[in-house]
């Protein structure tokens, strides 16, 4: 429990509250936490807040993880070393969970950049690349962990293990990266001031989600994770801006994924009304495409795109992007993904560039658009590696990025230097918060 009071559902949606973006700066008590000494505390505070409302609480860690090499081989022509690694934590280690690690063939610390996917299927097109700049690449498979299906997810192994846990699939996810970040540090290849976290979609909320919550994880680079991800629950539109396309919302999440998420969090979709399907009934649907049919023909799809009582909510995705700071974050998304909420996606960015400001690094705040479909894209995959270049490497190595990322340069007082060409003017325009780094810890 986090020993904080936060506010039931009911009781939020009986508010009056504004039409804008929470203010993360906003402790309990109503002052506000504007100096970076004040952030860690408020950090606490976030973090519980997004546990109770949209995450659910992840089991705590084991304290137990055991981890061997099962298969070894060396890979990409000699350059690099294969291992299978099997894990074994939790209570009576009933736990497991394996994963693929490759390693640069030379000695020494590397960098580690750790991706869940969707199974075998995933392959990373720059593997060589990353191997060749000394970058060590773990991949492993979430649903070892939690089931990604509505009928049995409640069947899956860390629920099992942990009965009385109230976190869901995309925070049990999570805390897999967290289980294999336990057993890099008993490696003798692993740096660990340098451990990068990306996954894409559904598994690019997990990886921010993962990086939320394990300050181990010093660089996030989730993909194309949209709604509980890198976008916006409040706002919504396309390339064209705000109100243009059909976007994923929570109404729409619920009615497919609702064990994604903490169990309230329906109540603020457009889809609260409707009861949620049961599992029993999905489950007698038949096999997984049957089931996917049963699941569509319950849902009102006239609610796609609709917001419901979003506004109550005492969060946005901003505050995931916060808690990531002062650590770099770069998120990548496509502008033709209009499902993935492309312009709250730059909402959300630019409401977490005033904590990355407070904190005195708005480069590490990143956001990469490109063209193209909802899916890990090689533009994905080179902004992401330019961005591991960049933080992670000595100077000397650094290159130049094939693809350029967008983060704010601001003066400490813009509004002072309304001259300085640093300055956007967009900057300046804050249409959907009306707080800000700079302002004061008044009530």
């Amino acid at each position: 429990m986090s020993g904080y009071h936060f506010m039931d559902n009911q009781q939020l949606k009986e508010s009056d509250p504004p039409h804008t973006l929470p203010d993360p700066f906003l402790r309990p008590d109503g002052t506000r936490a504007v100096s970076p000494e004040e952030w860690p505390e408020q950090r606490t505070y976030l973090k519980a807040m997004l546990a109770h409302y949209l995450y659910g609480e992840m089991p705590p860690a084991p304290g137990n993880v055991k981890g061997s090499v099962v298969k070894c081989s060396t890979s990409l022509d000699g350059i690099a070393i294969q291992e299978k690694v099997a894990l074994s934590f939790g209570p009576e280690e009933s736990l497991h969970l394996e994963f693929t690690v490759i390693r640069p063939e030379s000695e020494g610390k590397h960098p580690v950049l750790i991706w869940n996917t969707f199974g075998e299927k995933d392959a990373c097109p720059i593997l060589a690349e990353l191997i060749g700049h000394g970058i060590a690449f773990v991949s492993f498979d979430k649903e070892q962990l939690g089931v990604d299906n509505y009928a049995f997810y409640r069947e899956s192994p860390v629920l099992r293990a942990y009965p009385g846990c109230s976190g869901r699939a995309i925070a049990i996810w999570a805390w897999g990266y967290s289980r294999i970040v336990d057993y890099l540090e008993t490696t003798d290849y692993a740096d660990m001031d340098k451990i990068a976290a990306t996954g894409y979609s559904r598994n690019g909320k997990v990886a921010l989600c993962a990086a939320v919550y394990d300050e181990r994880i010093t660089l996030a680079a989730p993909g194309g994770s949209g709604c509980g991800g890198s976008g916006c629950f409040r706002f919504m539109g396309d390339r064209m801006g705000e109100g243009s396309g059909v976007q994923e919302t929570i109404g729409s999440m619920s009615q497919m994924f609702a064990y994604w998420w903490a169990d309230g969090l329906r109540e603020f979709g457009a889809a609260k009304d409707l009861p949620p399907a049961d599992a029993d009934e999905v489950a007698a649907a038949g096999g997984m495409m049957e089931q996917i049919q049963y699941l569509l023909s319950r849902m009102d799809l006239s609610l796609n795109g609709k917001l419901g009582d979003e506004w109550c909510l005492p969060f946005d995705m901003h505050f995931a992007r916060a808690l990531i700071a002062p650590r770099p974050l770069l998120t990548t998304d496509s502008l033709d993904d209009e499902w993935a909420n492309p312009y709250g996606i730059q909402v959300s960015w630019r409401a977490s560039a005033e904590i990355y400001r407070m904190l005195g690094v708005p480069e590490n705040d990143a956001m990469f658009l490109r063209e193209g479909k909802h899916m890990f894209s090689l533009d994905d995959w080179t902004a992401i590696a330019d961005f591991i270049y960049f933080h992670f490497l000595p100077e000397r190595e650094r290159t130049d990025p094939r693809h350029m990322w967008v983060t704010l340069q601001i003066p400490e007082d813009p509004e002072a230097d309304q001259n300085n060409t640093m300055t956007p003017k967009w900057y300046r325009k804050t249409p959907h918060f009306t707080w800000s780094a700079a302002k004061g810890a008044e009530k």
